[in-house]
């Protein structure tokens, strides 16, 4: 085969290398048995399970993580410390009644700067039937070493602005859903091209969050 025609066959081949291995890490998750359900509440018409908690990462761990940081072509991991004392670890679930196949653990040591965070690119298919009227729910097995506060928030890019619902985990109650209702964003659904999710911590050093799970369900309001 000539030169040429080699290099470009190997330009070509190279995506689809990179999405057989999902495929292939993928694959293996669900054989090993995990179900990968998703708990629903009432009325919920589009439910996902981060890759992150469904497929295992290329490198589970890494120390001394830079900004930003792509774990798995969806899942980013943003700060803006110069002495990024920060560690990450993926792992398989252990617990018996554990949905998701594994678990995600963020470890930091110092930390000067203002910010870290989690930002999750949502599918295509959140778009689709999307209405102002939706109220988005995530929810998230979270534990803490330290009590410290923790945001999410739900993020539209609506005709290229971002529109953002902001809402705070109280440090008593990790673990309960947390509520985005768009009719609170001021949108037309029909604009929004693009939706993530971040996970806030404003206040990082020294703790350790262990995030056994995390889902993302969408569901009409209730009419009054």
């Amino acid at each position: 085969m000539p030169v040429s025609e080699l290099r470009n066959l190997q330009q070509q081949l190279r995506p689809m290398a990179t999405e057989l291995s999902r495929f292939d890490r993928a694959a293996t998750a669900r054989l090993n048995g995990r179900s990968d359900a998703i708990l629903k509440p009432r009325g919920t018409d589009w439910a996902y399970r981060p890759r992150l908690w469904r497929e295992p990462l290329a490198k589970p761990g890494q120390c001394s993580v830079t900004s930003p940081a792509s774990l798995d072509g969806e899942t980013s991991l943003f700060h803006d410390c110069e002495l990024a004392e920060i560690s990450l670890r993926q792992q398989r679930t252990r617990s018996a009644d554990a949905l998701s196949p594994y678990d995600f653990r963020l470890e930091v040591m110092h930390f000067r700067g203002s910010f870290l965070s989690l930002s999750i690119d949502l599918p295509p298919s959140v778009l689709e039937g999307l209405d102002s009227q939706h109220m988005f729910e995530v929810a998230a097995e979270l534990k803490v070493d330290r009590p410290s506060m923790i945001y999410m928030r739900l993020n539209l890019r609506h005709d290229q602005e971002a529109k953002e619902i902001l809402q705070n985990l109280p440090q008593d109650a990790l673990t309960q859903p947390v509520t985005f209702d768009l009719s609170y964003a001021d949108i037309e659904p029909r604009m929004v091209d693009k939706i993530w999710l971040d996970v806030i911590f404003p206040d990082p050093a020294m703790n350790l969050y262990s995030l056994s799970d995390l889902t993302l369900t969408r569901r009409p309001r209730a009419e009054f």
